[in-house]
């Protein structure tokens, strides 16, 4: 009789504890499915946040406009010569300085393409007439012909695009596009000094 009351009392005391961890692990089941709905949600807003916040574009005004278009043509312009120096040209420094230009202008066009697009600036696709002109006349030339109708070009060219980048980097009241002119006129005057150096050697 005695065994019949413990073995009733074990299957009790088994079947109460079965109980209180059943009861446990669905307890801790709602409260880790409770914390990750509030992380979901807390990600949610997070996300709505930032697919909300206000984009940091500011329309240019009508000068720094004008720079920048003018600064994205001389770039094509300046390129598209670049390559052909380093094709045609006959005299190796000029072979290297059209690398050079062409290495320098892709990293300015980076930059002019950011500027761009944060202020609702149409950039042109193509040179303009009087630089694709400039362009056909040079592809048609070889040898020493090319090497002085280039260097001629560059220093023309450039003596214009160092009163542009100057004034800029004086007058512009967008703290971005001065620091651009600023960082480029330096490279501007490391190319003529550069094809300064060329064209002394020519004669």
């Amino acid at each position: 009789m005695r065994q019949i009351l413990m073995r009733n009392l074990c299957l009790s005391v088994i079947f109460v504890s079965a109980m209180c961890v059943i009861q446990a692990c669905n307890q801790r089941g709602t409260n880790t499915t409770t914390e990750n709905t509030d992380s979901i949600s807390s990600a949610d807003s997070l996300n709505a946040i930032k697919d909300t916040s206000p984009k940091l574009n500011v329309p240019a005004d009508k000068n720094d406009a004008q720079f920048v278009v003018e600064a994205a043509k001389g770039c094509m312009a300046e390129a598209a010569m670049g390559k052909l120096a380093l094709h045609q040209a006959q005299n190796k420094r000029v072979k290297n300085f059209g690398a050079m230009m062409i290495k320098d202008i892709a990293r300015a066009e980076k930059r002019i393409a950011v500027l761009a697009k944060g202020r609702h600036i149409t950039l042109p696709v193509v040179p303009d007439t009087i630089k694709q002109k400039t362009i056909d006349s040079l592809s048609r030339k070889t040898g020493k012909d090319f090497d002085n109708a280039y260097v001629d070009n560059v220093i023309k060219e450039h003596n214009r695009y160092l009163n542009m980048f100057e004034n800029t980097s004086k007058t512009s009241n967008d703290p971005e596009i001065k620091s651009f002119a600023n960082r480029a006129l330096r490279i501007l005057k490391n190319h003529m000094e550069a094809i300064h150096t060329i064209h002394d050697s020519m004669k």
